[in-house]
């Protein structure tokens, strides 16, 4: 049996072919929604989806589920009304039709002020138990029920764009402070596949708006199918291909998550270029050493290779394109680098760790 080196969360394991040819196995299911569409929620208790230790937000946790989403905890083996436990944004909208522009331009507001509030250590540090008294972000709890009248087939490349990244950022922050956050891979997969947002009438899970809008419905890491079927009616919405610089502006929750912001509709692959510049210029996503004539570059780059354009040759050349502005010594060395044909590229340690503090 041929084997692979994989590596994950808890260091290198070995994998067989067998995960290979499961890739080709006839499965009866799609895409990677079929399957996780399947999953029987009636055996599970509320606290299945737990609650982060912080009281406040517990207590919010509360006043959402039952007051203001109008459902109650007993509710016996209905599995309708266990999957609402996951949809984060369920409960009656303000009644009014959203195009995408005017939906973000309502947000982006919002989003900034939140993250005056929340955000430190030049954005990267999400200060969570701030959230309990912050008045813009029980706005946005709100707004968030707006989803569910939002018009995306209207909507351009550009307006779906703006408003998936921030809507994935505020899904990651609004599923952290009710849950806490995740304490192993299951945990990360469970808020990744099955929590949701309601969007347009369509449930989305984060991996839903990673690899199914944002990566126009390309395979996940560790998945086997597409996020999207040849029949499910998303599938018209997603973007017409992937914007790279996307990796660089998505909150993962980790450490290696580069600073945080809103994007406007108007002017978004300027402010995805300029955060990605931003995070190449932190030795945390690209590294250069002259004298061994290699460049250490953030895993993101390998795990989403295809994204960038496959070789190391095209990775290189998109972020001396995406650092074209700069004028810094690390710039002049890729550059340098890049056109001598001769270099190494090593990826550095993606870095897991929390990136958020729940309690003061």
């Amino acid at each position: 049996m041929l084997a692979t080196v994989y590596e994950g969360e808890n260091g290198s394991e070995e994998l067989d072919e067998q995960y290979w040819i499961n890739q080709y196995w006839n499965s009866p299911y799609e895409s990677d929604d079929e399957v996780y569409s399947e999953f029987d929620f009636s055996g599970i208790s509320y606290n299945a989806f737990r609650l982060s230790d912080n009281a406040e937000s517990h207590c919010y946790a509360q006043e959402t589920i039952d007051e203001r989403s109008e459902l109650v905890i007993s509710m016996g083996d209905n599995r309708e009304d266990y999957s609402r436990l996951t949809i984060l944004n369920y409960g009656q909208p303000d009644g009014r039709i959203y195009s995408v522009f005017e939906y973000n331009e309502k947000l982006v507001p919002l989003m900034n002020s939140i993250f005056g509030d929340i955000l430190v250590d030049q954005c990267k540090t999400i200060l969570y138990y701030k959230l309990s008294e912050n008045a813009a972000f029980r706005a946005y709890i709100d707004h968030a029920r707006n989803l569910q009248s939002v018009r995306l087939k209207e909507a351009s490349p550009d307006e779906k764009l703006a408003l998936f990244i921030n809507i994935y950022n505020m899904m990651t922050i609004h599923t952290t402070y009710l849950q806490g956050p995740p304490r192993n891979i299951w945990d990360r997969r469970k808020l990744m596949n099955c929590t949701y947002y309601l969007i347009d009438d369509h449930k989305y899970a984060p991996h839903s708006i990673l690899d199914g809008i944002l990566r126009s419905n390309c395979k996940g890491l560790e998945m086997l199918w597409k996020p999207f079927g040849k029949k499910d009616a998303r599938l018209s919405l997603i973007l017409p291909y992937c914007e790279p610089l996307i990796h660089f502006a998505l909150n993962n929750g980790t450490r290696s998550t580069h600073s945080l912001r809103a994007y406007t509709c108007k002017n978004v692959r300027s402010e995805l270029r300029e955060i990605a510049c931003d995070a190449f210029e932190a030795d945390k996503h690209v590294r250069v050493d002259m004298c061994r004539k290699k460049l250490y570059l953030s895993k993101l780059f390998q795990w989403y290779a295809m994204d960038f354009g496959c070789t190391t040759a095209k990775v290189v050349e998109w972020i001396l394109w995406v650092m074209e502005g700069s004028d810094t010594e690390k710039r002049k060395n890729i550059e340098m680098l890049y056109h001598s044909g001769h270099y190494e590229v090593d990826y550095i340690p993606y870095d897991w760790s929390f990136n958020g503090k729940m309690k003061e």
